[in-house]
């Protein structure tokens, strides 16, 4: 038997012919007593001074094969008043730090560093859309802990994505390219 968090992870397992008796899907449990909407959640705004601001949010792990700086430069296609909220470390920071530099993004892009658990809705429900530009993912925790905090989501249209977001209801999947997300963050930014 195989457990998998969604069924676009046994697919691609039963393409490298992995092909058990029994599957069972079991997705990821979200502790929704903790990731939950926050009225007047501003925290996090007056600590890094964006009052007045539309905040995307990243949160996780700062790796290469999330694309995080895909996000970054989607910034030069939205509006000025849009600023990005990187919330978590890891060994692609000081590249993604390199491209919020050479686009000159300095005040629009925010590093927080890793952040305890028992923050993170606090984060979640300071943003406005959170973004995840991965198509790695083979559960999409934070996005889950997103959408329980009642925020509207951007994905790739990529693994356990597809099935996770419906697209236009409670989220926006992109299949192209930085500026195809840029038009699914604007679209929900008006959400």
């Amino acid at each position: 038997a195989v457990i998998t968090h969604t069924d676009p992870i046994m697919d691609e397992l039963r393409s490298h012919g992995v092909n058990p008796r029994h599957v069972g899907i079991i997705p990821a449990g979200i502790e929704t007593e903790i990731f939950r909407p926050i009225e007047g959640c501003n925290t996090i705004r007056d600590e890094l001074g964006i009052h007045g601001k539309r905040v995307i949010t990243h949160v996780g792990r700062i790796s290469y094969e999330k694309h995080i700086d895909d996000i970054v430069r989607s910034l030069a296609l939205l509006p000025d008043d849009v600023v990005m909220v990187i919330v978590g470390d890891g060994p692609a920071r000081g590249s993604v730090e390199d491209v919020v530099k050479e686009c000159g993004f300095e005040d629009r892009v925010f590093f927080t560093g890793f952040v305890e658990k028992t923050r993170l809705p606090e984060y979640y429900n300071t943003a406005d859309v959170c973004v995840s530009c991965s198509r790695f993912e083979t559960q999409g925790l934070s996005i889950m802990e997103a959408m329980a905090c009642g925020k509207p989501i951007v994905c790739p249209n990529a693994r356990a994505f597809s099935v996770i977001v419906e697209d236009g209801k409670d989220g926006f999947l992109f299949d192209g390219d930085i500026e195809d997300m840029a038009n699914k963050i604007r679209l929900a930014l008006d959400c």
